[in-house]
């Protein structure tokens, strides 16, 4: 092993990765924090390799973990959203994972590993309308088209027995067919824009 990345900052953290020539997956973090001038030992990771915290090791599941040791102390997901840390501050130990699996163990002083970029949520996007939730279509457009499905399946019921989202509103005028059309202007209205279109 050699080290093959390392990251200083003087006043506070010093960092060596060591990696295996003949493993590329293979990484043993030590991170080093300034204590009153002195550095010491903060964190010990081992990533996909043979190393045991607790009895955990690579491969281990996150289900058996949680079962054995109860609920984490501090959960940190990496801002990829693809690997989340467990960390047993009891036990100054914790866990990463992918997909509900161990691909690293962790000692540190201070019981927990946490991401220097967490996961943060996605602002809400504009959803795709929902066709039912407003029901009608512009003042100026009299051409028909089909209501909601009718909640008992069938093909042909009464307006009311329809499946109406919350909040529905119909153009004023409308009417509504058994066999499930909406006619925006009224149905003679409607049928005259249709026979136009034809």
């Amino acid at each position: 092993m050699r080290p093959r990345a390392q990251t200083t900052d003087p006043k506070k953290m010093l960092s060596y990765q060591y990696r295996h020539s003949y493993n590329a997956d293979y990484s043993l973090t030590v991170i080093f924090f300034d204590e009153s001038s002195q550095m010491r030992v903060g964190v010990v990771c081992e990533d996909r390799g043979s190393a045991s915290v607790l009895g955990f090791s690579t491969f281990s599941r996150e289900s058996d973990i949680v079962s054995k040791l109860g609920n984490p102390g501090n959960v940190s997901i990496r801002a990829d959203g693809l690997r989340k840390a467990i960390s047993y501050p009891k036990w100054h130990a914790a866990f990463e994972l992918e997909r509900g699996q161990v691909v690293g163990v962790c000692t540190t002083s201070s019981g927990k590993v946490t991401y220097r970029t967490p996961y943060k949520e996605p602002t809400a996007t504009a959803a795709a309308p929902d066709p039912w939730k407003v029901v009608g279509v512009e003042d100026d457009d009299d051409l028909p088209y089909p209501a909601p499905p009718c909640k008992s399946g069938a093909k042909v019921c009464e307006p009311w027995e329809r499946d109406w989202k919350p909040g529905a509103v119909l153009p004023a005028g409308a009417v509504v067919d058994k066999d499930g059309t909406v006619w925006p202007k009224g149905k003679s209205a409607g049928a005259s824009a249709s026979t136009k279109q034809a």
